[in-house]
């Protein structure tokens, strides 16, 4: 009897191990590029909602997509990462490819950041993001909710490709340009909301392409 404890004692420490928490973390990354060695390995398959404060670099994002399910050469990992603010973070240059072999720039979530991370459910963007790259968040199918800062310029082709349960989207004033199928097959999207700034917008072909839009609204 004593050792059958024993045995089940292992296994229920063995599942809590596997088993997913809904733990939730905000980090500091004084330096970017060291964001793998502030996150614990045995954490890094199990936090749901990450807060990040600071300077991330190709490194960063690398290891956030292996967080949020996918990984450097698009194969699924374990990772469980759902909510991620990146509010308060400067995006550098510098660190590893982050995806084949694109690298971050300044100011940028570049082309393919969050390309199939299919765990996100939603993302907060830095206040400080001056571009979003071409298929930047494509094929997050989950992904429901996205904030897109006012500094925000230029939105790249297919930046929003099949994000298949985004619902709303809100596009800020500094907004220049646009890219051609930038939400295509966003099959929930029902109401896009662009707000008016003094500039003219330059709109790629085809933005809403296979959306169900029912509402679009200009002005603030």
């Amino acid at each position: 009897m004593k050792n059958l404890k024993c045995v089940m004692w292992s296994l229920r420490a063995l599942i809590g191990r596997l088993r997913p928490s809904n733990k939730s973390m905000v980090i500091r990354v004084n330096e970017a590029g060291t964001l793998p060695s502030l996150i614990a390995s045995h954490l890094k398959y199990r936090i749901v909602e990450l807060t990040l404060i600071g300077e991330l670099n190709g490194t960063d994002l690398r290891y956030i997509r292996e967080m949020s399910g996918c990984d450097a050469n698009g194969k699924e990992t374990g990772g469980c990462l759902s909510v991620l603010d990146l509010s308060g973070v400067n995006i550098v240059n510098g660190g590893n490819t982050y995806y084949g072999n694109y690298r971050a720039s300044d100011n940028k979530i570049g082309d393919y950041t969050f390309y199939k991370c299919a765990r996100l459910t939603r993302v907060i963007i830095p206040d400080n993001l001056l571009s979003i790259g071409e298929g930047a968040f494509g094929c997050c199918y989950n992904l429901s909710s996205v904030v897109i800062p006012d500094k925000v310029r230029d939105i790249g082709e297919l930046a929003f490709y099949r994000c298949e349960s985004l619902g709303v989207v809100s596009i800020g004033c500094d907004v220049n340009t646009i890219g051609v199928y930038a939400f295509r097959s966003c099959i929930s999207l029902k109401e896009a909301i662009f707000v008016d700034g003094n500039k003219p917008l330059q709109v790629g072909d085809n933005l809403f392409y296979n959306c169900p839009l029912e509402k679009l609204y200009v002005g603030r």
